[in-house]
């Protein structure tokens, strides 16, 4: 398991092979052997799960392009029928194909109606031949949901670096109702141990049609929510724990900036802050927008610039207008630069002149 709620796929994380080197075949874990159910994790009560069923491995191996996970490929496996043998306890809704770099099996879709342990009964064709074996499916009641952020770019690198659970986060976009922000959604049971399922949204929103849940992911456990209004939305837990409160605003909500000045390490990314230029050096200007004290979780800030000293520092890399520019240090004394938010503050704009000494340095081009 991932951290104390972390949520990996069965069949992605105990059949991948690490290294170069062979190792022994996995021996599936239906009743009889036949093929493997990624059954791990017990499911949420009242909730839906997706249970991926994959024939044995063969010798042969693959790689995932888009993951990068390497391991042995599985026998195809098709499933001809499912059913539960206690439908009180799980309800079988459907089945249908899996695909993927290292198996072509079959999914089954069920639904967790009560706590307890119930056994599904496959019928599936491997190599040809009709086979039936058995698997068991735990479901436990959902004790702890939590909640919190995911941001689009890892902070503190980023302009989201002010973003977190604790303190509300404001969310900047011209058209709020064509955003979708992605949030984690973790459950658990009373041992605070991990649970699966999807469909269900155990959340309290205020004002009641805030946000729209528009989808949620079983495997990477991610919640989507669409803001429907403008303003302050909050969403609880109904297990209880922290509250998320969002500022969905367009700019001219915008009401001050905490602007800081960066130094660069040799991967290109912000390193200690600093209070003067080195010349021949980039540095990296964050204005960091807030919406009431609420620093931004999401969007961005349309920011105008100009170089007031020219002849001392400048703009560096490609265009853009958001609220951060890198700044290139290129001879001794006062680098100033402008930065105009024009439909901050309602419309009246936010003005920030940039004032730093630029102190001598080894002058080279940089490049990272």
């Amino acid at each position: 398991m991932k951290g104390r709620f972390g949520f990996v796929w069965w069949v992605g994380a105990l059949l991948v092979v690490a290294g170069c080197a062979e190792q022994p075949l996995a021996v599936p874990n239906s009743d009889q052997g036949i093929f493997f159910a990624d059954n791990q994790y017990a499911i949420a009560e009242g909730w839906k799960s997706d249970i991926a069923l994959v024939g044995p491995q063969t010798r042969e191996m693959a790689c995932d392009r888009t993951t990068g996970v390497c391991g042995y490929e599985h026998v195809p496996l098709k499933i001809v029928s499912v059913r539960s043998l206690d439908p009180s306890v799980v309800e079988v809704l459907g089945d249908g194909p899996l695909q993927s770099a290292l198996a072509k099996g079959g999914k089954v879709q069920v639904r967790a109606r009560a706590e307890g342990v119930a056994s599904l009964e496959a019928e599936v064709e491997i190599d040809g031949e009709l086979l039936r074996d058995t698997f068991e499916v735990r479901v436990e009641e959902v004790a702890q949901v939590y909640l919190s952020r995911t941001a689009a770019d890892p902070a503190p690198f980023s302009r989201y670096a002010g973003c977190s659970d604790e303190q509300p986060g404001a969310y900047v976009y011209e058209d709020l109702t064509k955003q979708e922000i992605v949030l984690s959604m973790r459950k658990g049971n009373a041992k605070g141990e991990a649970l699966r399922g999807y469909g269900v949204y155990p959340l309290t929103v205020e004002p009641g049609d805030g946000v729209a849940f528009t989808g949620y992911d079983e495997l990477q456990q991610q919640l989507t929510i669409q803001p429907k209004q403008s303003g302050k939305v909050t969403l609880r837990s109904e297990t209880g724990g922290k509250e998320l409160v969002f500022y969905f605003v367009g700019e001219a909500s915008v009401d001050g900036i905490s602007p800081a000045v960066f130094a660069r390490n040799q991967n290109g990314q912000r390193a200690q802050a600093v209070r003067q230029l080195v010349q021949g050096q980039v540095f990296d200007v964050a204005l960091f927008p807030t919406v009431s004290g609420a620093w931004l979780c999401g969007g961005d800030l349309t920011v105008k610039r100009s170089v007031l000293t020219p002849s001392n520092c400048s703009l560096y890399g490609d265009g853009h207008s958001r609220s951060e520019q890198l700044i290139l240090a290129t001879n001794p004394g006062e680098c100033r630069v402008r930065f105009v938010a024009e439909r901050a503050a309602g419309g009246r704009g936010i003005v920030f002149d940039l004032k730093l000494d630029v102190i001598p340095g080894e002058y080279a081009e940089p490049g990272w």
